[in-house]
This record gives C-alpha cells, structure tokens and sequence, in this order.
C-alpha cells in the first residue's frame, strides 16, 4: 500500500470539514430552538445541552462524540449509587429478624405471666 496522494488528502479534508459545518449547524440551530423556549434559563443549561450532544450518535458518524474521545458513552443517569439514607436489604432483613425475635420474646413472657 503506497502512501496516500494529494488527491485524497484533499478530499479526506473537505468531508471532515462538511462533516464539522454540518454538526455545527446542527448545533446553532438545537441551541436557537432551546434558547427561544427559554429564554431565562438557557445559559445555566449549557453543560447538560453540552452533554446531550456530546452523548447522541450523529447522521455522519457510527459512534458518539464521547465514544470517539473516550471510548466509553456515559450514563446520564447513574446505575448505581455511593450512598443512601436506605438501609441495605441483608441489613433490613437482619432488623425484621430481630423485631420478630423481640416479639416473640414478648410474647412468650406474657404467656408465662398469664399462667400464674
């Protein structure tokens, strides 16, 4: 395979250049029609407008910008979470033995007392 010609350097070129004046149209106009529904508010919204570009396929690629940068498409919405103010099933179920546990302790007592 010989090294590439002018030709198609030249051509190379010109499509990765449409291709950006293409997304970039793309982008001036989502960012209008957001903008016009916005008004008060669209500047804070940049970064998730930022992101929901950045994470969508395009007509001209097979991949996400993110893919192509990073070679991973993050979640918008995380799977799973560091922290909860909900305790652990195996912890819960522990806590529902133990009630139960108590309960019947209880109730055994009672029994015990009514009896004499």
């Amino acid at each position: 395979m010989g090294a590439p010609t002018t030709k198609s350097l030249i051509g190379q070129g010109l499509n990765d250049i449409t291709g950006s004046y293409h997304s970039n149209q793309e982008i001036e106009v989502y960012v209008a029609i957001y903008c016009s529904l916005h008004p008060d508010t669209w500047a804070s919204t940049l970064p998730t407008l930022e992101f929901t570009h950045n994470n969508c396929r395009h007509a001209d690629r097979t991949h996400t910008p993110f893919e192509l940068m990073y070679g991973i498409t993050p979640h918008a919405i995380p799977l799973t979470f560091n922290s909860t103010k909900f305790p652990t099933i195996k912890a819960q179920l522990n806590a529902l033995k133990q009630a139960q546990q108590e309960a019947l302790a209880a109730h055994e007592l009672a029994r015990f007392r009514m009896l004499d």
